[in-house]
């Protein structure tokens, strides 16, 4: 029995390239957030929460900008915001102030003030990750800590 010059074979390709779409697009946040509301059986008259919980801040008491520039550049795309302090007093009123909303905060371990900091840290925000750098660190060594943390 022959095939016919008419058989559909286009079939096949067109199932690799939705999946191959499908994985991809699963791999992004964005793509995971489209696809999970996608797929959410949705009821008349509910109320949509945020797909991203509230995340508590970071903050960053070191004057060093490359400390700065890869604490952001690691927490913020996951939804944490950051609080920069330069010197003590900085970070003394941001403590201060935002304890509550504080849960992870970094200390250059070069500071200046990095042991009066840490105890601040400690005595206003208990519940807050400490990060600590130790001396001689690169980006990959902050952002493992960070990840780790988070």
């Amino acid at each position: 029995m022959e095939r016919g010059s008419h058989f559909d074979s286009s079939w096949p390709v067109a199932l690799v390239f939705g999946l191959i779409v499908a994985f991809v697009v699963s791999l992004t946040p964005t793509g995971r957030q489209m696809l999970s509301e996608l797929l959410k059986p949705t009821m008349s008259g509910s109320v949509t929460q945020s797909s991203h919980p509230t995340r508590p801040d970071v903050l960053v008491a070191t004057t060093n900008s490359d400390d700065q520039k890869t604490v952001a550049a690691t927490v913020l795309p996951r939804g944490y915001n950051v609080l920069f302090a330069d010197t003590t007093v900085i970070a003394r009123k941001l403590l201060q102030s935002d304890a509550t909303r504080i849960g992870l905060i970094v200390v250059n371990a070069e500071s200046h003030d990095a042991t009066g900091i840490a105890s601040l840290a400690r005595s206003l925000v208990p519940d807050a990750r400490l990060i600590r750098l130790p001396p001689r660190h690169g980006s990959t060594e902050v952002a493992t800590l960070l990840l780790a943390a988070i």
